[in-house]
């Protein structure tokens, strides 16, 4: 089992795959809200020089209570990171074949 992660480290980790999250919300709709702060945002976007948002600003501006914002984020952060339950990343089932050479 991995680590707890922060929910302000999984928030931050949700601005850098924005573009797949709105996949997510076609088959998870309770997390449209916070998925569409993340996108409309447009955080990560250097001209703009805006600060990283909070997980009190999503709450703010989705309107859904705070404590509920904290474990949507988590969850979705689980969703869209599954690997992260792994040891080591993987993404296949079988491990390589490594070649010798003689």
């Amino acid at each position: 089992m991995m680590d707890r992660i922060s929910t302000k480290q999984a928030l931050l980790d949700l601005l850098f795959v924005d573009v797949h999250l709105p996949k997510v919300a076609k088959d998870y709709q309770e997390f449209k809200p916070i998925i569409d702060f993340i996108t409309e945002g447009n955080f990560l976007n250097e001209k703009e020089d805006k600060p990283y948002p909070l997980v009190k600003d999503v709450a703010e501006h989705t309107g859904i209570r705070y404590d509920k914002v904290r474990k949507q984020i988590l969850k979705l952060y689980e969703i869209m990171f599954p690997y992260m339950d792994h040891r080591y990343l993987k993404f296949t089932d079988h491990p390589p074949k490594i070649r010798t050479v003689s």
